[in-house]
C-alpha cells in the first residue's frame, strides 16, 4: 500500500515534470552554472567562497551543521534551540548520551535528530520516543545532531551583511507552513494523499511516512497534517513573509551571526511563537545555512520560473561580490585545490 502503481508514477512523475520547483537541482541550477563560469571568466573565479570567512568553504552544501550551531548556543543561547552534537561511529551507546542530555535540559520527546552534513531535509526525523530514537542510530551510523523540538510557526530569514559598509539586512523572510489533508468519511488516507494536488507531488516520500495510517478512513472534514517539518522537499509550502521583517529582527540576526562568527551571508531556519514574536526578534535558530542556502520565498506558490531564476541570481550576484571585497581586505583567496579536497570522496 506503501507503494505506486506503475499508473500512479507515470501520473506523478509527469505532474512534477510541468512544475520547475520539482525539478532535479541540477537543471533549476543551470542559469546559476553559467553565471559562475562568466565570474571566472572575469577573473572572480571562487570569490563566492570568501563570504563567510568564519565557515570552511564560506558554508557549501553539506557542509556541517555541528560547527555554527554549537558557537551559536554557546554564545547566544536565547537565540538557539538546544543541540547536542553525537558521534554514533564513536559511541558505543549513544542513546545514553542522548538521553542524559535531554535529563540535564529538562528536555523531553519528541526530538529532531538528523546528520550533521546533509542539506534539503535528508535524514531529518521527528523522534517521539527512545525506541525510535535507537532505530535512528542503527540506520544513521553518522555524526549527528540532536536538538530539542520547537513548538510554533517555522521560518527561513536569508540574512546578509555588505562588507564595505558592515550594514546587516534581510533579503529574504519565509514562512515556512505544514499543509494538510482533509477526510470526507468515505476514502483512505493513501487516496486522499494521491488526489491532493500539493501532497501527490511528494507521494513516494509521504506513503513513506505515513505508511501504518494508510488504510485510515478519515471522517468528514477531519485534518491530517502531512508534514512537521519546514523542507519544501518533503511537503512543506513556503510563503513570502516579507512584511514581517523588522529593524529588532534584523538585530536578533546581526546577533546571532556575530555568535556564530565570520558569518556574513546565509540562512537561518527558525522556529518563533508566531509571527509578533519573530518581529521582535524572539526565536529559536535550528539552523545555519552558509554559501548554497536558497532565499525560501522564491517556492513560494505561483512564482513563475523567471522570477525565480531572478532571485536566486540576484543571492549570487551578492555572493560573489561582498566574497570579492573580502579577498581583497582579507588578503586571501580559496585556491581550486582547496575545494577539490572538500568536495572529493
Amino acid at each position: 500500500m506503501n507503494k505506486l502503481s506503475l499508473t500512479e508514477a507515470i501520473k506523478i512523475s509527469f505532474s512534477r515534470a510541468i512544475k520547475w520547483e520539482y525539478w532535479p537541482i541540477w537543471i533549476f541550477y543551470l542559469p546559476i552554472g553559467l553565471y559562475a563560469i562568466s565570474q571566472f571568466l572575469i577573473g572572480k573565479g571562487t570569490a563566492c567562497l570568501m563570504v563567510n570567512p568564519g565557515l570552511p568553504l564560506a558554508g557549501m552544501m553539506g557542509d556541517d551543521k555541528a560547527g555554527p550551531l554549537l558557537r551559536l548556543q554557546k554564545k547566544a543561547p536565547d537565540l538557539c534551540a538546544p543541540t547536542l552534537f553525537i558521534n554514533v561511529q564513536i559511541e558505543k551507546n549513544p542513546i545514553d548520551s542522548l538521553e542524559k542530555w535531554m535529563k540535564d535540559n529538562n528536555l523531553n520527546y519528541p526530538i529532531i535528530l538528523k546528520p550533521d552534513h546533509g542539506c534539503r531535509g535528508m535524514g531529518v526525523k521527528n523522534i517521539k520516543d527512545s525506541q525510535q530514537a535507537i532505530a535512528y542510530f542503527k540506520t544513521h551510523p553518522v555524526a549527528t545532531l540532536a536538538q530539542g523540538y520547537i513548538e510554533g510557526q517555522e521560518f527561513g530569514i536569508f540574512y546578509m551583511v555588505d562588507p564595505e559598509n558592515q550594514k546587516p539586512f534581510i533579503y529574504s523572510l519565509a514562512e515556512k507552513t505544514f499543509p494538510y489533508v482533509y477526510g470526507d468519511g468515505k476514502r483512505n488516507l493513501r487516496t486522499i494523499l494521491l488526489s491532493d494536488t500539493h501532497a501527490k507531488h511528494l507521494a513516494r516520500f509521504l506513503l513513506q511516512e505515513h505508511q501504518s495510517r494508510l488504510s485510515d478512513v478519515l471522517e468528514k472534514d477531519q485534518k491530517f497534517k502531512i508534514i512537521n517539518l519546514g523542507t519544501h522537499s518533503k511537503g512543506s509550502i513556503f510563503v513570502n513573509a516579507g512584511q514581517h521583517i523588522t529593524p529588532d529582527l534584523t538585530a536578533a540576526c546581526h546577533r546571532a551571526a556575530t555568535a556564530v562568527g565570520g558569518f556574513n551571508f546565509g540562512r537561518y531556519d527558525v522556529r518563533a511563537a508566531s509571527a509578533q514574536a519573530l518581529e521582535r526578534g524572539d526565536f529559536k535558530v535550528l539552523e545555519v545555512n552558509g554559501l548554497t542556502a536558497e532565499a525560501a520565498h522564491l517556492y513560494a506558490p505561483n512564482t513563475s520560473l523567471l522570477t525565480a531564476w531572478r532571485i536566486l541570481l540576484q543571492q549570487w550576484q551578492y555572493a560573489y561580490r561582498f566574497g570579492k571585497y573580502n579577498e581583497r581586505i582579507l588578503n586571501k583567496k580559496v585556491a581550486f585545490s582547496d575545494v577539490y579536497r572538500a568536495i572529493r570522496p
